[in-house]
């Protein structure tokens, strides 16, 4: 009779499936870690055209914060000068040696002066393991997700604390090529 049969295992008790290959053949994926103390100072905003205030929220993977709100001059640039210090450790895959992308967003955020009502202006993307091999780089990012054509001043400065100094960038070869493409 069916009544006799065993019901199925319960989870703590099956065996984890194989991935890929043959069956019965685990495969694990293997990575290392490399820890990086990052220091990213947000230098100014430009081409904001509105009046009020305006402050710097980020979060990057273990770390959140804020900047203090800063006026909006008259030639629509807010001067922020403010300088966060983030340690934050990176995977390297064991068969590419490449690091994996650690997101850091900074998103723009707007005071209203008379209601003191705030909105997102917009957000930089800035993915910190291309900056892994460098040691320090300024560029101006404009604004995604922005009605307006803003751009923020960023300057990244990256030094390794821990781990393997053998890894490579994705993202940092990827525009070491299409430099050499566009000079060739």
């Amino acid at each position: 009779p069916k009544s006799d049969l065993p019901g199925p295992l319960p989870r703590s008790r099956r065996r984890p499936r194989a991935r890929g290959g043959k069956r019965g053949m685990m495969r694990w994926r293997r990575h290392r870690r490399v820890t990086m103390e990052y220091s990213i100072s947000i230098e100014e905003l430009r081409c904001f055209p509105q009046l009020g205030e305006v402050f710097v929220k980020w979060r990057a993977p273990g770390a959140t914060g804020r900047t203090q709100p800063q006026v909006v001059t008259n030639d629509h640039h807010v001067s922020i000068h403010e300088r966060l210090e983030l340690t934050v450790p990176l995977l390297v895959r064991e068969d590419t040696n490449v690091v994996q992308d650690a997101m850091a967003v900074l998103t723009v955020v707007h005071v209203k002066p008379w209601t003191r009502s705030t909105r997102e202006v917009g957000e930089v993307r800035l993915n910190l393991s291309s900056y892994a091999k460098t040691r320090c780089r300024g560029r101006a990012f404009l604004l995604e997700k922005a009605r307006v054509n803003a751009s923020l001043l960023l300057v990244v400065a990256a030094r390794q604390v821990a781990g393997d100094p053998f890894f490579r960038c994705a993202a940092a070869d990827a525009a070491a090529e299409e430099e050499e493409e566009a000079a060739a």
